[in-house]
Order: structure tokens, then C-alpha cells, then sequence
């Protein structure tokens, strides 16, 4: 399609966003429901579609958003990747894709599978108080006792996910200090350590005992750097470089495949 065109089946819109700016201009002419009729294919987003008060149609009538029967529409907050190149990186040749207008990517998929950000460490139960606290950095550093640090390549994008009973929390790290201690961007990680603070214990226990967050009971790994890529089906996006590197499954050349990274948060943005 393209958006000089008029609309019709036989000269179709190119985007939804122009579709939708079109309907607008006849909402007040027609007294119905206004249909955008979606053809086959994918529909990539660079900014979620939104619909405001202004967007309301008269007498309570509806926007309907549709693909054409038969065919498959997919409206797609990603972007393909289409550019890649062979390289190696801890001692791995693997693929990497220069996205320059990339901010973060969280998820990754080749011919419609998601593939892993590369993580570490998913310790088990056993092994969980190993990593260890520090309290007198007001709640926010912490130490890996039984890993090596020193290989992170860019700290500032490392993220430490931590499972607190029925949550999952998911914060960014500030730096890594000597001893193998992750330094938090405090901003994120306070938040889950205030509970510490304002009953005043300066142990690690919570109001009903239990250390916090702790170890022993409470999940534990990193992820989101570069240097995390092991196993086949990892991805990394290094944010400062804006190189994607991805490690394929079964030798495959992603150059072959459909290769498509998260652009938008969400899609639909109703306010």
C-alpha cells in the first residue's frame, strides 16, 4: 500500500496510523461504526497507535480494527533485522546486526520463536546464600561470592532478577565494585529493600523473620550483557555499541530467516 493511495481494497492505505487519521475526517458525516480493514501481512509499529477523546465517534458508535477474512493480519511492535554480520565473542562465532535507532531490546524472535536474553546463574536453592549482602551500603550492593565479575561488558545495562515470593522484580545495576559486589542503580532497586529500613533491623530480617531479600528462599540471576551469551538461542543487545549479537540454534544463518526485535512497549495506547 501506500498512503497517496485512496483507501479502497485495490489502493490500499500503507499504515494503520494514516488509516486511522483518514477515518477521523469522516467520522462526523457517517452515523455508524467505522471499520479500518487490515490485508494480510505485518503491520510494524514505530510508535503505539493511539486513540484519545478526540478519536470518539459519534453516538456511542465503534472503531473496529479487522483483518480481511481469509488472511492474516498481525499488527507488530517489532522491527526485522535483516543486516547481519559473522564475528566472535567469548570464543563463540555468533551474528551481530547494527541497530542504531535500537534504545533496549527485551525480546528477540527467528521465524516467530522467541529466542533467550542471555542470562547466568540461575542458582539453585543451595547455593543462593553464597551471593551474599551487603547492608552498610545502605541496602544496596551485594556480593557474588562464587563468580567472576570482571568479564561484564557494560554494567550500566546488567540487570539482577530477584523472585520475592509472589513477585518478580527486575532492577538494573550502577557499577561493579572490586570483591565481586554489584553496586544497584538505587532508584530501581530501593524500593525492594525499603521494608529493611523502616523497621530499623540492621540484619537482613523482615517483619516476619525472614531475611530480605533473601537468598536461601528467594530466587536469583543476572542478565542483559553481552558477555552472558553461552548457549545456542541467546541474544544481547549492547546498548552503547547498538550491535544485537545472537548465537543461533542449529548453526542457522539468521540472514535466512525472519528475524524480528521488540521496537514499541505496547501497541495500543488508549488514554
Amino acid at each position: 500500500g501506500s498512503n497517496s493511495n485512496t483507501g479502497t481494497r485495490e489502493k490500499p492505505f500503507a499504515t494503520l496510523e494514516f488509516a486511522k487519521k483518514v477515518v477521523n475526517t469522516f467520522k462526523n458525516e457517517v452515523n455508524d461504526d467505522m471499520t479500518i480493514v487490515l490485508l494480510g501481512g505485518n503491520y510494524f509499529l514505530n510508535k503505539p497507535v493511539k486513540f484519545t477523546v478526540a478519536d470518539q465517534l459519534p453516538n456511542d458508535h465503534k472503531w473496529i480494527i479487522m483483518g480481511e477474512e481469509g488472511e492474516e493480519a498481525v499488527i507488530n511492535g517489532g522491527k526485522l533485522v535483516t543486516h547481519w554480520e559473522e564475528t566472535e565473542l567469548n570464543g563463540i562465532k555468533i551474528f551481530r546486526a547494527y541497530l542504531p535507532d535500537a534504545k533496549y531490546i527485551r525480546t528477540f524472535y527467528v521465524d516467530g520463536e522467541g529466542q533467550n536474553l542471555a542470562s547466568k546463574w540461575k542458582v539453585a536453592k543451595a547455593d543462593r546464600p553464597k551471593f551474599g549482602w551487603i547492608p552498610f551500603t545502605d541496602m544496596n550492593s551485594f556480593e557474588v561470592r562464587f563468580h567472576e565479575l570482571g568479564e561484564i561488558h557494560n554494567p550500566k545495562q546488567l540487570e539482577v532478577i530477584w523472585n520475592p515470593e509472589w513477585k518478580i522484580c527486575m532492577y538494573r545495576a550502577e557499577s561493579i565494585s572490586p570483591g565481586n559486589i554489584i553496586n544497584m542503580n538505587r532508584k530501581y532497586f530501593k524500593r525492594l529493600t525499603t521494608t529493611i529500613k523502616a523497621y530499623m533491623y540492621k540484619t537482613q530480617a523482615d517483619i516476619n523473620g525472614y531475611w530480605w531479600p533473601n537468598p536461601g528462599r528467594h530466587g536469583i540471576y543476572i542478565q542483559n550483557d553481552i558477555n552472558l551469551i553461552t548457549d545456542p538461542g541467546d541474544f544481547c543487545f549492547d546498548e552503547e555499541a547498538k550491535y544485537l549479537y545472537y548465537y543461533p540454534k542449529d548453526g542457522k544463518n539468521p540472514a535466512e530467516h525472519e528475524c524480528i526485535y521488540s521496537n514499541i512497549d505496547y501497541l495500543i495506547d488508549i488514554s
